[in-house]
C-alpha cells in the first residue's frame, strides 16, 4: 500500500464531518488477532498551536469569518517506507502506522490516492482502540482517488491496512 496523507489538526470539534466515508464495520485483524501497538514506527506532524489558532480566529472574526474547524498539515509519506507490514500465517498482510500531533484535539486523515482492491479494507482507530473508523473499502474513494475519514478524539491514531494474500501489492 503506498499513499499520501495529510492530518487534519482540529482546533474545534464538530458533531460530524460530512465528507467522511462510512466504513462498514468490520474489527480490524490487528485488533482481532491482539498484535501488539506499541512499537509501531510513528510519523509525527508539526504540534498543534493553539495560541496561534486562537489569533487566527480571533482575527478571522473580525472579519465576520466563521473560524475553521481544523488545521491541515502535509504527510507526504509513502505508506510502506514508514509502516510495518505483519504478515498473518494465511498469507494475508497486516500494514500499520501511528500518526501523531502532539497538541492535536483530534486527528482527520486526508488520502490523495486510495485505491483498494476487492477484499482489502483500511482502518483508523485511537491509540487504545476505543473507537474504529473503517473497514473503508475500494467503493469508498471519490472517482477522483481521494479519500476522508471521520474525526477520531486525541493526538494520535494508527492507521491499519488489512491486505489478503489473493491481492498482495495491488493496493495504493
Amino acid at each position: 500500500m503506498k499513499n499520501n496523507f495529510c492530518l487534519a489538526l482540529l482546533a474545534l470539534s464538530l458533531p460530524f464531518h460530512a465528507s467522511a466515508q462510512v466504513g462498514n464495520g468490520a474489527v480490524p485483524a490487528a485488533l482481532r488477532l491482539s498484535l501488539e501497538r506499541t512499537e509501531l514506527p510513528t510519523v509525527h506532524a508539526d504540534a498543534f498551536d493553539a495560541a496561534r489558532v486562537a489569533s487566527e480566529d480571533a482575527a478571522s472574526a473580525l472579519d465576520r469569518v466563521r473560524p475553521a474547524y481544523a488545521r491541515f498539515l502535509a504527510l507526504r509519506h509513502g505508506g510502506l517506507q514508514h509502516g510495518v507490514w505483519t504478515e498473518l500465517p494465511n498469507g494475508d498482510r497486516v500494514w500499520r502506522l501511528r500518526v501523531s500531533s502532539e497538541g492535536a484535539l483530534a486527528t482527520e486523515l486526508h488520502f490523495s490516492e486510495f485505491r483498494l482492491p476487492a477484499g482489502a479494507a483500511l482502518f483508523v482507530y485511537t491509540e487504545d482502540a476505543s473507537e474504529v473508523l473503517g473497514g473503508y473499502e475500494a467503493s469508498t474513494a471519490l472517482p477522483d482517488g481521494t479519500f476522508s475519514t471521520g474525526l477520531l478524539p486525541g493526538s494520535t491514531c494508527i492507521v491499519e491496512y488489512d491486505e489478503p494474500a489473493a491481492v498482495t501489492g495491488q493496493g495504493r
